[in-house]
């Protein structure tokens, strides 16, 4: 299967510390792709060089064939690359719906390329059009039995749950999930497997995940790239990968 996303020979430096070298990597149409490593071993870095937060120092990053090195965060999402993010972003007072909502307005805005970006905010009042875009979002994710509740009184799990609907709202081709498993109880964790495999079958999405659990590593991802000081330590199947002789003496210490 051809490869969405090529990482082709990236580095990149903080200062005098080199946080990647030379990592080159593909992740499949329609796969799951986890990252793992050690802490500080670059999987948050390289994730925000594929979303555009961070810059290269050398190397590319190519996205449905194309060179993206050099697109902002927004002009990615333009593209069809959509993300979370380690500590979750959320509008306390806002209702679980109507962050839905703004991120369905967002997408029609970034496919309409006019007006300002406060134009999502013109109401909280949806069309027909819009409910039934948000309700169907909500349905997928599991969130229709709070979608009225301000998102400050749900739980953290619920609370990465509305990050992927905003995602989905953005209708990405890739989803970037930067540790969504953080912080979740076991029951939470097992819910987020299922609605993630879920979204990938039924909406044919590509996603990359860092990941620190190694179960949901398991029981999510297809494939694996595992990093070592800012190096590719292995990639390939999931299996294969956790199985080496490599990752097992390395990564695991086993």
């Amino acid at each position: 299967m051809k490869d969405l996303l090529k990482i082709n020979n990236v580095s990149f430096k903080y200062g005098k510390m080199q946080v990647l070298e030379g990592v080159t990597l593909g992740v499949e149409s329609n796969s799951i792709h986890g990252f793992v490593g050690a802490n500080g071993a670059g999987k948050s870095t390289l994730l925000n060089i594929i979303s555009g937060y961070l810059k290269a120092d050398s190397g590319s990053v190519e996205f449905l064939g194309k060179d993206i090195t050099d697109l902002k965060p927004i002009q990615r999402v333009t593209n069809g690359i959509a993300r979370t993010f380690q500590k979750v972003e959320l509008f306390d007072t806002l209702s679980v719906y109507d962050h839905v909502l703004l991120a369905v307005r967002q997408k029609e805005k970034i496919k309409k390329k006019t007006g300002s970006p406060l134009d999502i905010f013109r109401s909280f009042t949806a069309s027909t059009k819009e409910a039934e875009v948000v309700e169907e979002i909500l349905g997928a994710v599991g969130l229709e039995g709070v979608k009225n509740s301000p998102v400050a009184s749900i739980s953290l799990g619920l609370g990465r749950m509305v990050e992927l609907a905003r995602a989905v709202a953005l209708e990405p081709k890739l989803i970037l999930l930067d540790e969504p498993s953080s912080g979740l109880n076991t029951e939470e964790t097992e819910i987020f497997v299922e609605i993630v495999k879920s979204l990938s079958d039924k909406l044919n999405l590509t996603i990359v995940i860092v990941e620190h659990d190694l179960t949901v590593i398991n029981l999510l991802t297809d494939t694996l790239t595992v990093l070592e000081s800012g190096k590719v330590l292995a990639t390939g199947i999931t299996d294969s990968v956790l199985n080496s002789d490599i990752v097992r003496t390395t990564y695991l210490g086993r």
